[in-house]
């Protein structure tokens, strides 16, 4: 039996923070992958996340990884630049 201490944490078993969680091991997506598990085409999951309010391109990334790591840098929008619609270059 290995015994291990109550408060000692292994560093290299848990990610530091909730971005650095996998997406399939996000509890925000395990119903997902539990119907993509049952073998439910991907479609269906993709149509039961947009039905719950989610982006189904999530399905579309690599499992493995975090969400964060795969999305695009934001971008710094300048907050004295008028809308493209209002922008006098672009009238």
């Amino acid at each position: 039996r290995k015994q291990t201490q109550p408060n000692a944490h292994n560093d290299d078993s848990m990610p530091a923070s909730d971005a650095e969680l996998a997406i399939k091991d996000d509890p925000t997506y395990t119903k997902f992958f539990k119907m993509l598990k049952m073998g439910l085409p991907m479609d269906v999951v993709k149509h039961a996340m947009k039905r719950d309010g989610m982006d189904p391109s999530i399905m579309d990334l690599d499992h493995d990884k975090s969400l964060e790591s795969q999305r695009p840098p934001k971008t710094d929008k300048r907050e004295d630049e008028p809308p493209l619609k209002e922008d006098e270059k672009y009238q």
